[in-house]
């Protein structure tokens, strides 16, 4: 369908796969009401708007697709939109405060995720890099010698467009975390459970919300839902009082602007390196169990 031609066709799908398939995937496409759809939009709007708003929008779109071909004649989701839930759309400014971090962190590391996903979380914040690229991180792309990861273009939004990598540094705090992964790898791709392949775009799609009910249940802490790609911008937030701004920017793996790209060759590795040590620096100080601000529960 329609989906399939997007660049998270992934993600669309693994979304479906845990909110709507287990509940209306066992009927044809043809029997569903909009009755149908709202039993199961009105129980996940109460705890996941955001998702719920994209499960709209995805889905009228795919009915769209098919009823334009003829292979359906209504399209129950046609005149339906995330403010007939009191969704309104959100305008992706979701960063976290020094107390979701630190509490956060201390659930990354007490919650039963598994060691590889733990490890992915954690870097993916010190890096503000996007998931995508350690998805499709493979060993060969480590040097540590020089202290680089190395994603080639094939691997990150922008390479799309200049066909080049984005060459980040490996501070040494980073080490025991890339080395913990590699060992856990059955394979070339550092951070996949498969031998000859990633994992799928949305395997991590359910990490979030799983971590914010082991935060109520395990801290009492009710800390509201965040994304994979919140971390990025929480961290892109804190570059910008530790360097920069065109560092900063090139930390996310963004071009430089105009003809500043064209000219400028320069890769800025040592600069960078700077600044993720200062940023790593901050968020151990914030993470220190002395900054919490809640006593932890022995976990059920």
């Amino acid at each position: 369908m329609v989906c399939v031609q997007k660049e998270t066709a992934g993600q669309i799908l693994r979304t479906f796969e845990l909110h709507v398939f287990p509940k209306l995937g066992k009927y044809p496409a043809h029997q569903l009401t909009l009755h149908n759809w709202l039993t199961v939009l009105d129980r996940l709007a109460q705890g996941y708007s955001e998702i719920t708003r994209r499960v709209i929008s995805n889905g009228r779109q795919c009915y769209s697709w098919a009823v334009k071909r003829q292979l359906l004649e209504v399209n129950p989701l046609s005149e339906m939109s995330g403010r007939d839930f009191g969704i309104q759309k959100q305008m992706g400014e979701r960063t976290l405060d020094r107390k979701e971090l630190a509490i956060v962190w201390r659930a990354i590391e007490d919650s039963r995720l598994i060691e590889r996903n733990k490890i992915l979380y954690k870097l993916s914040l010190i890096w503000a890099c996007r998931v995508g690229e350690l998805r499709q991180a493979e060993v060969a792309h480590f040097d540590f010698e020089e202290g680089i990861w190395t994603v080639p273009w094939e691997n990150h939004k922008t390479g799309r467009k200049t066909k080049k990598p984005i060459i980040r540094p490996i501070i040494p705090e980073m080490l025991p975390l890339i080395k913990r992964a590699i060992e856990l790898a059955p394979g070339r791709f550092v951070f996949s459970k498969y031998e000859d392949k990633p994992m799928s775009e949305g395997f991590h799609m359910s990490i979030s919300s799983n971590l914010v009910k082991f935060m109520l249940k395990a801290y009492n802490e009710q800390v509201p839902h965040f994304t994979i790609h919140d971390l990025r911008r929480t961290a892109r937030t804190n570059f910008s009082e530790l360097t920069e701004p065109h560092i900063a920017e090139i930390m996310l793996g963004h071009k430089l602007p105009g003809v500043w790209s064209v000219y400028d060759k320069h890769t800025y590795v040592e600069e960078m390196r700077v600044a993720y040590g200062k940023w790593w620096a901050r968020l151990m100080s914030i993470v220190e169990p002395d900054i919490l601000e809640f006593t932890p529960r022995q976990v059920g």
